[in-house]
């Protein structure tokens, strides 16, 4: 079970542009502590502001195994029945 969002969709947008400045304005730590959020839900943030998959999210992705491939499916076409 995840833990639930602490940032707006709005905040995830500007999370994301401030990423991009990082070097100018400055450390993921320092604006995880001026936000009152942790590092790792900031870098969430910034993610999910940028449209890619977010911690949790690859987490959960990186095991899956669909149990049916098309390849399989296209096996069993294929063999003649005697």
């Amino acid at each position: 079970m995840s833990k639930p969002r602490v940032t707006t969709a709005e905040q995830d947008r500007m999370l994301a542009e401030w990423f991009e400045s990082l070097r100018a304005l400055g450390t993921v730590q320092s604006k995880a502590r001026e936000l009152g959020i942790s590092v790792s839900a900031l870098y969430d943030a910034v993610a999910r502001g940028r449209g890619q998959p977010t911690a949790g999210e690859r987490f959960k992705l990186r095991d899956f195994v669909p149990r049916e491939s098309p390849h399989s499916e296209s096996i069993g076409l294929t063999k003649e029945v005697a």
